[in-house]
C-alpha cells in the first residue's frame, strides 16, 4: 500500500487522531497534571487544533494529547506517523531514510528520529492495539 492508498483510510489529521484516540485510550483522556480522565467526544471538536490540545475541567491546565507518548512535540504529520508503522511492520525489506525524504520531503534526521521512535513505542504494552490496529489495516 502506497501513502496515496493509505491517505484514503485516513483522509484528515482529525481521523488519524480520532482513530489513535479511540484504539490507545478507548475514547478517554487522561490529564497529566491532577490524574482526571475526561471522555472524547470526536462530535465536539471542530478543527485539528482542538484536538490535539485539551483543557482539564477538574485543573484547568491546557495539555497536549499525545504527552509522554512518542507522538509528543512532533512537527510530522500524524498520518505519515501512521503510514510508517505501517510499512515498518508489513514490508520485508528495512525502509530507508533517503527514500522518505525523496517522498515525504524534509530532513533526513527528521525520518530517522521517526523510525526511532516508532521502534522504540512498539516496546510500549499500552500501545500494542493500537500498533496491532495499523499494522492491520486494509485499503479501502
Amino acid at each position: 500500500m502506497n501513502f496515496d492508498d493509505f491517505s484514503k483510510i485516513f483522509p484528515t489529521d482529525f481521523s488519524a487522531i480520532t482513530f489513535y484516540l479511540n484504539h490507545v485510550n478507548k475514547g478517554f483522556i487522561d490529564c497529566p497534571h491532577c490524574n482526571c480522565i475526561h471522555k472524547f467526544y470526536p462530535n465536539c471538536l471542530k478543527s485539528i487544533r482542538t484536538i490535539r490540545f485539551f483543557k482539564c475541567k477538574k485543573c484547568k491546565k491546557v495539555y497536549s494529547i499525545f504527552s509522554g507518548t512518542i507522538f509528543f512535540r512532533t512537527s510530522t504529520n500524524i498520518r505519515i506517523w501512521f503510514f510508517l508503522i505501517y510499512v515498518i511492520y508489513n514490508t520485508k525489506t528495512p525502509i530507508s531514510v533517503w527514500h522518505l525524504r525523496m517522498e515525504f520531503g524534509g530532513d533526513s534526521r527528521t525520518y530517522a528520529r521517526v523510525i526511532r521512535q516508532i521502534k522504540l513505542g512498539r516496546l510500549k504494552p499500552e500501545l500494542n492495539d493500537f500498533y496491532n490496529a495499523i499494522i492491520n489495516l486494509k485499503p479501502i
